[in-house]
């Protein structure tokens, strides 16, 4: 890469004569006795509009902007690297360094900058001092000390079509003497000076100018995000703050970084396309090997280039021409051949306003939001689903007066057959329409179209739609339209997306399929979707147990058990892929499933006894800790056949109803049952997994408990809570409340005994 034109022959450019006018004091203001023999120095820069201006206009000098501010700071002649302290304001002390100069109008004329140095003090009035300033102020920092003042490059920087921004247009000025000798003492024993003196500026930096050539048609016309030009070389601080002394001539500048980035990203101001971009910037001098990204919505173009030289008051302007070894990285998502992509859950990936992206790693896909026609603000939002998940909200702002809002991917999907989606509305008695598309620039294929409508109940659970993809249209931009609203606040939601989903089977069973040792047979329903009826089997691994699936229903046949347990698997297959596998357990015939109820019936014996032998009062209070007791526990199998459990209950209330008893922390089993499979607990309260929630532990030794994981809990109060286990390892139980009082209505045990 080569560097291209001066922008000026000379280093310095005549910007202004500085005028140091009197002060505009008004008579009737109170001034504070503080300021006695201070100095202000009240001044008005005016600038030629026809010599230079403040940015670069694209052509051959400098113009100005409307926000534009200069840094203004003085020392003393016999000190000139010794700043002078200022105040920022009437009245207040003298602390700052510099002060800022605001410009009034830059379309005048004759544009004028006008700020006062306020307040300095006695001991820092001098005949003469040395002016200095930079523009803009926001990249400058003045120090006490002016060879160490820092001067910043922004690696975030606004370019228009014709100019860099002036954000990232470092100037700094020829230092100036300003006589004071003719300074007037005021009324309010302040000082004003009179006097003209001129100023020129320089840059600081050097300057790019990137267009590109040859780029692939099917790229050229897509929109410009950023470009982002970084150093991949041995030199890297391109953009950074650096240390600038103030008080050299910008010839003799030798700037050196305190801290730097090595990259520069650039954002165009209006829109504009990949063919047609030109990307300005400011960047430290030196020659660097760089890496240009153009990012897009739907793709990012790399350029990697080397020996792009950045000179002081210089533009490069190279012309980035594509190559077959620059790289492109599409954003598109190629699903052909019936990839599954999905974002099931939404968590805190919802969209609230801007751009999310969804999907899984390495097919990620960027989301946004639309209200086509509204007039008023509108932004995504969440419901909590009873899954613990989220459901991204459409309409959080709570009116669309457009009648429509749009979900869009910004690249396309390849290959969409399918789409599985959760959808719902979460105000009550309301309906819209959900209409899913594929756009192709301005060609949108509809897919489907589902109309929801509510009664008078609100959740964010949704139900599950399939889109089935029958157009001969399988690739596009994704859009979800919702419209036909039956309000312009109703408030529609998505809970997940899928597009082309494996293929989901649903067992109507919960956990393991257990059998008896009898000869047994039976049919569980079993549905599979997005598969082919013709290619979804039933196998099993076991000669003792043969299997089937038809009509969406699993049959199942053993023979009789005469010997130990067994296990089997049926396996669920989609062609030679294993969809789900459930595992089969046959008892023998020596194994006996015992039912244990707890409930006042059975337990008041227990407390009866123990309240006959309290000594003192019973109230509805009092309390039995440790109590050790034994119930008896039922065959299930209707032959009668009985065994005593051993139970203790670390604290039991005596007062009990013909309901239910009550109960503090833990009441199981004192030794092992046997394989415990099922456990229920009516009660007050429900029985939960959480560090906090009451819980029903098992224990394959009785001194260490694992908490029940799958539970069930349904009702109100009292709840009934149903927790199933699969693992016989477990043959001990307990009900672990912990310190608050529960209301027990029964406790019913389902464990397995040889």
């Amino acid at each position: 890469m080569v560097k291209s034109g001066n922008m000026k022959k000379s280093l310095y450019m005549l910007v202004a004569a500085l005028s140091i006018v009197a002060c505009n004091k008004n008579e009737l203001e109170k001034v504070d006795s503080a300021n006695d023999g201070k100095l202000n120095l009240g001044v008005s820069v005016e600038v030629d509009q026809k010599d230079t201006k403040l940015h670069f206009d694209g052509k051959d000098h400098i113009a100005f902007d409307n926000n534009e501010s200069l840094i203004v700071g003085i020392a003393k002649e016999d000190s000139p690297e010794k700043s002078v302290k200022v105040a920022t304001k009437d009245g207040a002390l003298a602390e700052s360094y510099s002060a800022e100069f605001e410009i009034e109008d830059a379309t005048a004329t004759n544009p004028v900058f006008k700020g006062t140095l306020w307040s300095i003090v006695e001991a820092d009035i001098a005949k003469r001092y040395v002016l200095y300033s930079a523009c803009p102020a926001s990249a400058f920092t003045f120090a006490s000390n002016l060879t160490s003042c820092t001067v910043t490059v922004p690696n975030a920087q606004k370019t228009t079509q014709s100019s860099w921004g002036s954000e990232a247009n470092a100037l700094i000025s020829e230092p100036i003497l300003i006589d004071t000798t003719g300074r007037v003492i005021t009324k309010w024993k302040e000082y004003n000076v009179p006097g003209n003196v001129s100023v020129s500026l320089a840059h600081v930096f050097g300057f790019g100018k990137l267009t590109f050539a040859g780029v692939p048609d099917k790229y050229a016309d897509y929109k410009v995000n950023t470009v982002e030009i970084k150093a991949v070389g041995e030199k890297k601080d391109i953009a950074g703050t650096f240390y600038i002394d103030m008080t050299k001539d910008i010839q003799k500048q030798e700037i050196t970084t305190k801290s730097s980035y090595s990259s520069i990203e650039v954002t165009p101001s209006e829109s504009v396309s990949v063919k047609d971009a030109v990307i300005w910037f400011e960047a430290n001098p030196g020659t660097y090997d760089v890496e240009i990204t153009i990012k897009t919505d739907r793709a990012e173009l790399v350029y990697e280039r080397q020996g792009l030289v950045i000179e002081r008051r210089s533009i490069a302007a190279p012309v980035v021409n594509y190559k077959g070894t620059d790289v492109i990285k599409s954003f598109d998502v190629d699903l052909t051949g019936g990839k599954e992509w999905a974002q099931a859950k939404f968590g805190y990936d919802y969209i609230y306003s801007g751009v999310k992206e969804w999907g899984p790693e390495g097919s990620k896909m960027k989301f946004a939001l639309a209200w086509p026609g509204s007039t008023r603000y509108n932004y995504g939002t969440s419901y909590y689903r009873s899954d613990d998940s989220k459901a991204q909200g459409f309409n959080g702002g709570g009116y669309v007066d457009g009648g429509k809002m749009l979900l869009y991917s910004l690249a396309s999907f390849k290959g969409v057959d399918v789409i599985y989606a959760n959808l719902g509305i979460y105000s009550k008695n309301s309906s819209c329409d959900f209409t899913f598309a594929l756009a192709n620039g301005a060609d949108t294929t509809k897919l489907k179209t589902i109309s929801i409508t509510t009664a008078d109940v609100q959740n964010a659970d949704g139900l599950y739609y399939t889109i089935e993809n029958t157009t001969e249209v399988k690739d596009g931009d994704l859009l979800l339209i919702i419209d036909n609203l039956s309000s312009p606040a109703v408030t529609p939601y998505m809970g997940g997306i899928t597009i082309n989903p494996a293929p989901i089977v649903t067992i109507d069973l919960d956990g393991d399929l257990l059998l008896p040792a009898t000869a047994t047979s039976g049919k569980i329903s079993c549905t599979v979707k997005f598969a082919s009826a013709s290619s979804i089997s039933a196998v099993s691994d076991a000669e003792w147990l043969t299997v089937s699936l038809a009509n969406n229903e699993l049959t199942y046949s053993a023979l009789a058990n005469d010997g130990k347990k067994r296990t089997a698997n049926i396996e669920v297959k989609n062609g030679e892929t294993v969809l789900k596998t459930i595992k089969v357990t046959q008892k023998t015939s020596s194994q006996k499933e015992y039912k244990l109820v707890i409930d006042p019936t059975t337990i008041a014996p227990i407390l009866d006894k123990a309240k006959a032998e309290h000594a003192g009062e019973v109230t509805d209070d009092t309390t039995v800790d440790d109590l050790e007791f034994t119930l008896t526990a039922t065959a299930t199998d209707g032959t009668g056949d009985k065994v005593d459990v051993k139970l203790i209950a670390k604290r039991v209330y005596l007062v009990y109803s013909e309901t239910s008893f009550k109960m503090k922390y833990t009441l199981g089993t004192a030794e092992s049952v046997g394989y415990i499979e099922k456990v229920v607990v009516v009660g007050n309260n429900k029985i939960g997994t959480g560090t906090w929630d009451n819980k029903v532990e098992l224990s394959s030794d009785g001194s260490t408990y694992n908490t029940a994981k799958n539970v069930t809990v349904e009702g109100s109060i009292p709840y009934t809570n149903t927790i199933l286990n699969e693992d016989e390892s477990f043959t001990w139980f307990r009900l672990n409340v912990d310190y608050m009082a529960y209301r027990v209505n029964s406790i019913e045990v389902l464990f397995v005994n040889e």
